[in-house]
């Protein structure tokens, strides 16, 4: 029998009134180039996708409880009445009877609401995080090792809270159980990193997620005590709450998805879960950072991860197509593939004018085995390089990326107008027996003549009042 502690809110700044906004800053549709994104679609005659025929799953820790007639409700569903043509279906109700959330609610604003950019999304999965990590979905409970997680069925899973089950033996299964289910099922995870200095294990330190953060710098960040490859946030967003910039990477996701699935150039491989998460990142900006930093080893910013997510770009990587390994290539595109081991896989391009050029190369740790609460960890040792062609066709090592996890980041500035090649090799100390793996690349060259656009004066003003809502969860789990 599970002994579940209820999830308690938790505030960073003075004043419990802040905890849920009671309208959204729509300038953050500016600070991440979404309203850039409209204007050049509408330049261009195009309509701007707004993740219809995307599905989406939410997942919410309670904000209280209240007894009725004997009967127990947790507070942590969205109320369908505030979102039109929405249809809320309630995974976790027979188990939790549910009341409205307030969070709840502004994460769907964030993510599917009129004002959002995925306002075209008509279906939601509503769980408990309680009952998600355990027999709702992930199945992370005592006597059930054999027990898989159950299919996800939706194309995102947003979860707007942190926790630990008080062990991290167990958090380990828990995060095993979620990086296996996306890599079977293929969905893009979205998740929260926590508000202040203190990480959770949960569920930011899953392999194959999106780690969210604040770009005041606001958040938790750091390394995984469970999965020790792992560091978060991957991606920043300019809100007050990573509770809430975590609804806005998944709504990206969400545009994302619908534009490679309506795309007559771009192949649907741009909708699987490593090609968003590397065009993501290939898409996020860095210059609202002066100490934005990177090294061979280490190629996410330890406070800013990638950098600032940017939708307008990642929508251009997207839409610029998905190009064919070891041949010539855009210099901006994407290329979903698979590599073997000891291997390498080239793509050169040509840099026309003096600039920058974002890379990242994403791949998942794969779980295999009968025992769902004991699996076995294979992780490919993937590196990225990018190297100069001089005119008679010499090569000289520009950066590169040659981290133990499982994202490759390369940001190289001022660079020379030339020809240039993208190196992905797999090298042979990598974990478990994998002969290959699946990895997504996306890239995308900027001219530096391109001025930024500034942060809006929300930045500027510091830190206001930050949640996220932390769920511990005290489980019987088996290793």
């Amino acid at each position: 029998m599970s002994l579940i502690r209820r999830c308690l809110p938790i505030a960073l700044a003075a004043g419990f009134a802040g905890l849920w906004p009671t309208s959204l800053r729509a300038d953050y549709l500016d600070d991440i180039g979404y309203t850039g994104l409209v204007a050049e679609l509408q330049a261009a005659g195009k309509t701007t996708p707004d993740g219809s025929g995307v599905s989406v799953t939410q997942t919410e820790a309670s904000t209280g409880t209240s007894t009725s007639g004997g009967v127990t409700y947790y507070s942590y569903l969205p109320d369908s009445s505030l979102f039109t043509g929405v249809t809320i279906t309630n995974a976790s109700a027979s188990a939790y009877p549910a009341t409205f959330s307030g969070h709840a609610n502004t994460v769907g604003q964030y993510l599917f609401g009129d004002t959002s950019m995925a306002r075209g999304i008509s279906s939601v999965t509503a769980y408990l995080a309680d009952d998600w990590i355990g027999s709702g979905f992930l199945n992370s409970t005592s006597g059930i090792s054999h027990v898989a997680p159950k299919v996800e069925n939706n194309d995102v899973l947003n979860a707007s809270w942190v926790g630990s089950t008080g062990s991290t033996a167990n958090d380990k299964i828990v995060l095993n159980r979620l990086d296996y289910a996306i890599q079977r099922d293929d969905f893009v995870a979205v998740v929260a990193t926590n508000n202040g200095s203190t990480p959770q294990n949960l569920p930011a330190g899953a392999y194959n997620a999106i780690s969210v953060g604040l770009t005041n710098g606001g958040h938790a960040s750091g390394t995984s005590t469970v999965n020790p490859s792992v560091t978060f946030p991957h991606l920043v967003v300019p809100e007050g709450a990573t509770s809430w910039a975590t609804p806005v990477v998944s709504s990206a996701a969400a545009l994302l998805i619908q534009t490679a699935r309506a795309s007559t150039t771009t192949s649907t491989n741009g909708s699987k879960s490593e090609a968003i998460k590397a065009i993501l990142l290939a898409g996020a900006t860095k210059d609202e950072f002066a100490s934005w930093s990177r090294t061979d080893t280490a190629p996410l910013d330890a406070t800013y991860g990638a950098g600032e997510l940017n939708v307008q770009n990642s929508y251009d990587i997207m839409t610029a197509g998905e190009q064919t390994a070891n041949s010539a290539v855009a210099a901006t595109g994407w290329d979903f593939g698979s590599i073997s081991r000891t291997a390498t896989t080239t793509y050169s391009f040509d840099l026309s004018a003096s600039g920058n050029v974002s890379i990242v190369l994403t791949w998942n740790a794969i779980y295999t085995g009968s025992n769902y609460n004991s699996l076995s960890l294979g992780l490919a040792n993937l590196d990225l390089y990018l190297y100069a062609v001089d005119a008679g066709g010499g090569q000289t090592l520009v950066q590169q990326s040659v981290s133990t996890g499982n994202i490759e980041d390369i940001w190289a500035t001022n660079l020379s107008a030339g020809d240039y090649i993208m190196k992905v090799t797999y090298g042979s100390n990598s974990s478990g027996s994998l002969s290959s793996i699946e990895y997504a690349l996306a890239w995308q060259t900027t001219s530096l003549a391109v001025t930024p656009v500034p942060e809006s004066a929300w930045t500027a003003g510091g830190i206001v009042a930050v949640l996220v809502v932390v769920v511990s969860v005290r489980r019987r789990l088996l290793a």
